[in-house]
């Protein structure tokens, strides 16, 4: 997808559309919301991949951060990284706090500040 020049400085969110876990897709925007950096969520119906939606939505972004959500895990990417290798990637089973720092760290990324680290 190519950007528009009109759009906003923003992360990206995929998550897919059939995913069910909107406390998860909460957590996410309340940690970015925590730093004050603006994101989006986009719903996308024809990828399952986590990482893969990850990848899409921070070429996407303006900012060059993303984040994909699909049942049971979550990642991190930025768009200087390969394709297959996210910054973080983490279930969704392991704690609210661990995906409230994905939030977090996708904002902190953009603000060139520290990653609030959590214990895999």
């Amino acid at each position: 997808m190519l950007l528009n020049e009109e759009s906003k400085p923003t992360i990206i969110i995929h998550a897919n559309k059939d995913f069910g876990g909107g406390d998860i897709l909460n957590q996410i925007c309340y940690g970015i919301e925590e730093e004050g950096i603006p994101y989006e969520v986009i719903l996308v119906g024809e990828c399952s991949n986590h990482v893969k939606m990850a990848y899409d939505a921070c070429q996407q972004s303006r900012l060059g951060v993303g984040i994909g959500v699909s049942d049971g895990y979550v990642a991190l990417h930025y768009e200087k990284l390969r394709e297959d290798s996210p910054l973080f990637n983490v279930s969704t089973h392991e704690g609210i706090e661990k995906i409230r720092a994905i939030g977090q760290n996708s904002a902190r990324l953009v603000k060139r500040m520290p990653f609030n680290i959590f214990h895999e």
